[in-house]
């Protein structure tokens, strides 16, 4: 447990765990300088990053506009605020560099780099989840860290060991909690609720740099001293068929890096393009949907503002209103109530079916598309519009919806609110993001850096149930001028591998000497 203290006018976290460990704040140069001679005899040591928040995306200085030139003429968009280093496990030295605190005592950025570049150069660096770190660092250090022997990476260990989350979790504290009971402070914990409540009022992130030296002493030594610890337990476990896979890894992970940093470039007057027709598709079948509704319920006004991307609302027009169509619900539709759905408008507004306290005496229905075919086997006869000169029932109308508020609210939107001035997108790749250790891809936070975009879940332009619109959301990424876009594809790499691996001549004589098309075979 933890607990809120006041210490020289700074509000600390006390745990009863910290008088295992050492907590020391460097306060000037010469002691980083001897802090880095310990560092490079020892030859190894944990290295972590406070900072601003976590977009590290690299730029040129010229990006940012404002005459700034930095030691290797770039830098990212957050910025580093103190770093954390062990070389024992047991010791931790946090040295502060940006914080904004008065009296923060922080050492001058350029020397202090220099030292930080000399450990780099002449130490094997641990890190947990380098990615993230070695993003930071690169800007400031010069060094891209491709040498796999010159960096360890107590995250990679943990999922070559086991990408299974439940047999093995990825993050520093689930991790520190697992092998030595311990649980560690989190950053929310270094903050009071007041200045939480402010920051979530105003919708921003935790910002190190508005903490005390004093304040995150303990926090940021502590993810040195237990990614150090970490390292050697993990590396323990590690069996000799683990290491060239966790070699491979980081090398891989290198790559991630460059990849991410290069981003994904967009057509951006295609994505405004798109934005906007796709919100008038949106409208215009809405305003097709709700017109029958009220020609069928008398018009009577009530469903000219029906939301078509609220089960909760459709349920009523549907089913359940008296004012409504009142049809007879279908067998598929008896699951489990739809309460909670966030969609969003035809204007692009977010919006909220009430909770399960809903006090309207209205029986719900789930309305997941499967129940919307059903309803259009049942009455599509009887509801009919035209649209786009030809005639369709309100509920292909409907399931056409919501494809468009899917391509607005997943894709489409989040692309308007992510590109960079140079019309760039940064994906957020994670090598082993499942428990087959495949290679995914998540949305990420557009705050955070990313484009909140799934580049791996894109649709094709080949699904035939899709409407035209919708195929056409991979159009808007293109190359950058005088380059070129490249598809490349192992064929049938996987199963490739097991024919090799299995020997089984049949497969074998069908890619030798047939059309390799192994799968039909099976069949």
């Amino acid at each position: 447990m933890f607990e809120l203290a006041q210490v020289h006018d700074r509000i600390v976290v006390k745990a009863d765990w910290f008088k295992d460990y050492k907590f020391h704040l460097i306060r000037d140069l010469p002691q980083l300088t001897k802090l880095v001679d310990m560092c490079v005899a020892r030859g190894l040591c944990s290295l972590d990053l406070e900072s601003t928040g976590v977009d590290n995306r690299i730029y040129k200085d010229d990006f940012f506009d404002d005459g700034i030139t930095t030691r290797y003429g770039m830098r990212t968009i957050d910025k580093i605020v103190g770093v954390c280093i062990s070389f024992d496990g047991v010791n931790g030295y946090y040295i502060p560099l940006a914080h904004e605190v008065e009296d923060s005592g922080n050492l001058p950025w350029d020397p202090a780099w220099d030292q930080f570049e000399r450990l780099c150069r002449s130490a094997r660096i641990i890190f947990h989840n380098g990615k993230f770190d070695k993003e930071f660092l690169y800007p400031v250090v010069g060094i891209e860290m491709w040498d796999v022997q010159k960096h360890e990476d107590t995250f990679l260990m943990a999922k070559v060991i086991s990408p299974n989350k439940a047999m093995m979790p990825a993050g520093l504290k689930p991790l520190a909690k697992k092998f030595y009971d311990v649980d560690m402070v989190e950053l929310d914990d270094l903050f009071t609720k007041e200045n939480r409540d402010q920051l979530k009022k105003e919708k921003q992130q935790y910002n190190c740099a508005h903490l005390h030296p004093k304040e995150i002493l303990e926090y940021g030594c502590s993810d040195g001293i237990f990614t150090y610890k970490l390292y050697f337990t993990l590396l323990e476990m590690l069996t000799d068929s683990d290491q060239p896979i966790y070699r491979l890894e980081k090398s891989f992970c290198n790559v991630l890096q460059k990849m991410e940093r290069n981003r994904v470039h967009l057509d951006v007057d295609r994505v405004q393009q798109l934005y906007v027709e796709c919100k008038h598709a949106m409208r215009i079948t809405g305003d097709a949907i709700r017109s029958k509704i009220e020609a069928a319920t008398g018009r009577t006004g009530k469903w000219l503002n029906l939301n078509i991307g609220s089960p909760k609302q459709l349920s009523s027009a549907f089913i359940t209103d008296e004012e409504g169509l009142k049809l007879k619900p279908t067998s598929e539709m008896l699951g489990n109530a739809e309460t909670g759905f966030t969609g969003s408008d035809e204007d692009g507004n977010a919006t909220e079916d009430d909770d399960d306290d809903d006090d309207s005496g209205e029986k719900q229905y789930t309305l997941k598309d499967d129940a919307i075919k059903s309803l259009d086997r049942a009455y599509s006869s009887k509801l009919m519009v035209m649209y786009e000169g030809k005639e369709v029932s309100i509920f292909d109308l409907t399931l056409e919806y919501r494809h468009y508020d899917k391509m607005k609210g997943s894709y489409i939107e989040k692309f308007v609110n992510a590109y960079d001035k140079y019309g760039d997108v940064r994906p957020s790749f994670n090598q082993m993001g499942t428990d087959t250790a495949r290679l995914a891809c998540k949305a990420g936070k557009i705050i955070d850096g990313y484009s909140g975009v799934n580049f791996q879940g894109i649709p094709r332009d080949s699904d035939d149930d899709k409407p035209e619109l919708f195929k056409q959301i991979r159009t808007v990424i293109i190359p950058r001028k005088g380059r070129v876009l490249v598809k490349i594809d192992y064929s049938g790499e996987e199963l490739r591998v097991i024919t090799n691996m299995s020997g089984d001549p049949i497969w074998t004589r069908s890619f030798l000497y047939e059309d390799g098309d192994v799968h039909s075979i099976t069949a």
